[in-house]
């Protein structure tokens, strides 16, 4: 790692596209008042390459970025938690840029859990993280865990809608790596509902909500994030696995109804 260090701080270009490229992504630039200038500078290579010097700046930045990324990934995926999902959404929000905020949840997660064991549980939903990222763009999407089998994608890459069937799709095949034969082969599983009623549960697949903001959209993270999550909860009900719904193009006034669908996906 030192040595890598050195070599990038003597000869910046060995790794400029990439280390410009992870500044500019990065939604923690913003809080580290030592990368005022690189976050200035971050969409012209060139006046940031002059900044760095011999690299020794660009590397810290860089570091620095890391770090704070660090602190917000989620310990069980090591993605994006709660904090740097905002920020990047804001950021999309802030630039007019079109994209689509995709809620995915998981369908009979809690009863899997409750009968494998937390253990098997984990081995899911990080099997879901290796699902979501190998099937997005790692240079034009984000893939955030929001919690426990919650995650949150943000889409700016071409064909979104067919990476979200594959995303579906996969897992739905790898997810029954999970169960053993006899659940495979019933379809599911018995185990307790959340009143203590013991019923079948059929392997777990996943609900993906998506809301495709337009350009300009003059909203905020939080609408977003609100509204992919009642997309989610119709999702889970969906044959496809998968709801679109269309952002307004202002930010929405306070309702009932979507408060309370919001709450009953946190429940299902």
């Amino acid at each position: 790692m030192l040595a890598t260090s050195k070599r990038l701080a003597d000869d910046p270009s060995l790794a400029i596209p990439r280390l410009v490229e992870e500044v500019r992504r990065s939604p923690f630039a913003r809080l580290e008042k030592g990368l005022d200038k690189v976050l200035r500078y971050r969409d012209d290579p060139e006046k940031l390459i002059k900044l760095a010097g011999k690299g020794d700046q660009l590397v810290r930045a860089v570091t620095e970025t890391r770090i704070e990324a660090a602190r917000h990934a989620n310990p069980l995926t090591f993605l994006p938690g709660n904090i740097p999902i905002s920020m990047h959404m804001q950021r999309l929000l802030e630039s007019g840029t079109e994209f689509v905020a995709c809620y995915a949840d998981l369908n009979n997660f809690k009863p899997f859990n409750d009968h494998y064991g937390y253990w098997r549980g984990d081995q899911m939903i990080r099997m879901l993280a290796r699902i979501a990222t190998t099937h997005c763009d790692p240079q034009r999407d984000f893939v955030g865990h929001v919690g426990g089998d919650d995650f949150m994608l943000l889409f700016q890459s071409s064909h979104w809608m067919q990476r979200c069937q594959s995303i579906v799709n996969a897992f739905a095949r790898e997810a029954l790596t999970l169960f053993d034969a006899e659940a495979t082969q019933a379809g599911g599983i018995y185990a307790d509902d959340r009143h203590g009623v013991r019923r079948f549960f059929p392997c777990t697949t996943l609900a993906i909500g998506a809301v495709r903001v337009a350009p300009g959209a003059t909203l905020h993270a939080e609408d977003v994030a609100n509204l992919a999550a009642v997309a989610k909860h119709h999702a889970k009900s969906a044959a496809t696995g998968i709801v679109v719904h269309e952002a307004p193009s202002r930010r929405p006034a306070p309702v009932a109804a979507i408060h309370c669908a919001m709450d009953a996906s946190l429940v299902a």
